[in-house]
């Protein structure tokens, strides 16, 4: 059993999963516009902390395209107030897991920690994900590390035929059909400044 702590940071998009497990659900919406779902079980020992954003591939151009998958790589790097082993390194010392991922239309970040350190994680996961330094040193690294990524998913025949479908699917509607990932091209030629700029716009 989990307790599940839901922070959606965007006034237009609110998804809950339910699931077999669902105790009691509270759902507030902040001043802000954002949508906070509590969902309890008070036999629970261990608390979920998720945080959905509503930015994907579809809200890339095409030159920037891959950007929302390389800034959730970027987003545990480092904060004003913390440093990259200050972040899911503290998770896992509590005794959690903590990862990410991204889709064409929203990006989510999560904490599976023991119930007893909810507040203290949920704490420095909204940190990571609202005050991300995007430190040069890093982006580099990632940069890498996408790259070898997109090389291995164009050697894959499987994911080649999946790209191919959304591109007839999606035809006359493009950012559908782009890439999560992005291109070897796009990937390569994304700055600091672009990270910063899409992560204000839309987080």
């Amino acid at each position: 059993m989990k307790n599940i702590f839901r922070i959606f940071l965007s006034s237009y998009l609110v998804i809950l999963t339910t699931v077999s497990f669902l105790y009691s659900v509270e759902s507030k919406t902040l001043k802000n516009g954002v949508s906070v779902i509590f969902d309890t079980d008070p036999t629970a020992t261990t608390t979920a902390i998720q945080i959905w954003v509503s930015v994907g591939a579809i809200d890339e151009d095409k030159n920037i395209s891959g950007i929302s998958h390389f800034i959730e790589h970027l987003i545990f790097k480092g904060t004003p107030i913390r440093t990259q082993k200050q972040i899911a390194p503290d998770i896992e010392k509590l005794g959690g897991i903590i990862n990410a991922a991204t889709s064409k239309d929203f990006t989510y970040f999560y904490a599976i920690v023991p119930s007893s350190y909810s507040l203290k994680s949920a704490e420095i996961l909204t940190d990571a994900v609202l005050n991300p330094l995007f430190p040069e040193e890093e982006i580099e690294k990632e940069r890498k590390v996408i790259l070898e990524e997109i090389k291995r998913k164009e050697d894959n025949p499987q994911s080649l035929l999946f790209d191919e479908f959304y591109s007839h699917v999606y035809l006359n509607f493009f950012r559908y059909a782009q890439r999560v990932i992005g291109t070897e091209e796009t990937v390569s030629k994304l700055k600091r400044d672009d990270f910063l700029s899409f992560h204000k716009n839309f987080y």
